[in-house]
């Protein structure tokens, strides 16, 4: 008993036709979405966008404190020198 490619995927309005060289290929190109899987795709690139301004805030934030460390150094270094 063979089992042929038809027999594997289901006949299929997805299943593209073959030659014999190639095997059947399915599509992954949706005609639809439903309405979950658009809602989902609207939110996970609403979430990336939440996440890169975050991200850029955070960088924001972080050379910040490294200017505020200089300066802080700098003047904890003048102070040393006023001290000696």
């Amino acid at each position: 008993m063979s089992l042929s490619c038809e027999n594997l995927l289901g006949k299929d309005e997805d299943v593209e036709e073959t030659t014999k060289d190639t095997l059947p290929i399915k599509s992954f190109i949706k005609k639809e979405m439903t309405i979950e899987e658009n809602d989902w795709m609207i939110n996970k690139d609403t979430s990336m966008k939440k996440i890169k301004e975050d991200l850029k805030i955070i960088e924001e934030e972080k050379e910040e404190i490294r200017k505020e460390n200089v300066e802080d150094r700098t003047s904890l270094e003048e102070s040393e020198k006023q001290y000696v």
